[in-house]
């Protein structure tokens, strides 16, 4: 910041800001990792009366995607992969037991939170209007990723035909404002969406991108490629239900400030 009128000076913080970019455009995002990421987690602090909950609670049953891997999967009935990782620190964290229960649908897993027979959702799109709809409370994000498109290899032309889960936040706000109500092809299952694709009954498909290169090792799926132009940001958190203790979704915001962000990209990574 300098004085209104001092234009020259400006002038020259800026040549100066340029050179530093063109000569180590990693500069700032070091910076960024040194000053910012680089922190240390927020101490859990939770309350007299939020530690007796958890405790009445004695444990807490949780569902999440089970067919994004390396994102969220089950294997042996345990939920695996960056979703079942956070999962497990949370449960340590709390000093909670948690449970993880497999669903074959995201239908399924909402459901499984308005019955209550889950309390709640690890992986959630951070959407409060979305939250609101499917009358659920959600947690500040915890994660954040893209989608990505899957083609097939060497198509060429116009997308006319896009197949996506018909439960999930991206249909309904990517894909339905992008494409005409006649291209637009639902599944159930994020492996439907592909099969979809692969067989050429639809022309693109959206997926986490960190599920990319484990679908395209698939012997079914090795026909098929990323387009990195077709991208939308995509952030996960984790959800209740609206009915729920609000001290619940209390202790799962503290948990998620207490996760640093070294300990994310850990996760991730």
């Amino acid at each position: 910041v300098v004085k209104k009128q001092d234009v020259g000076r400006l002038e020259q913080l800026n040549r100066a800001a340029g050179e530093i970019q063109l000569n180590d455009p990693q500069l700032l995002n070091r910076l960024y990792q040194k000053y910012y990421t680089a922190k240390p987690s927020l101490p859990l602090m939770l309350t007299a009366d939020e530690k007796q909950y958890l405790q009445q609670r004695g444990e807490l049953v949780v569902v999440a995607s089970a067919d994004q891997k390396p994102y969220s999967y089950f294997e042996g009935g345990q939920l695996k992969g960056i979703v079942g990782d956070i999962a497990a620190k949370l449960s340590s964290d709390l000093g909670i037991s948690g449970r993880a229960v497999e669903t074959k649908t995201y239908a399924e897993a909402l459901q499984a939170i308005h019955d209550n027979s889950a309390d709640i959702i690890l992986n959630f799109f951070g959407d409060y209007s979305w939250a609101e709809k499917n009358q659920v409370r959600i947690t500040q994000p915890y994660i954040q990723s893209q989608y990505v498109a899957l083609t097939r290899q060497g198509q060429q032309g116009d997308v006319s035909r896009v197949a996506g889960v018909k439960d999930y936040f991206y249909t309904h706000v990517y894909l339905e404002n992008k494409f005409p109500a006649g291209s637009l092809q639902y599944y159930d299952t994020i492996e439907g969406c592909l099969d979809a694709v692969a067989d050429g009954r639809a022309d693109m498909t959206l997926i986490n991108a960190f599920l990319a290169s484990t679908i395209l090792s698939r012997g079914k799926y090795h026909d098929l490629q990323v387009n990195y132009n077709q991208v939308f940001p995509h952030q996960s958190s984790m959800a209740v239900n609206m009915q729920q203790d609000p001290r619940l979704l209390r202790i799962l915001n503290k948990e998620i400030n207490h996760l640093s962000e070294a300990e994310i990209s850990y996760i991730t990574n």
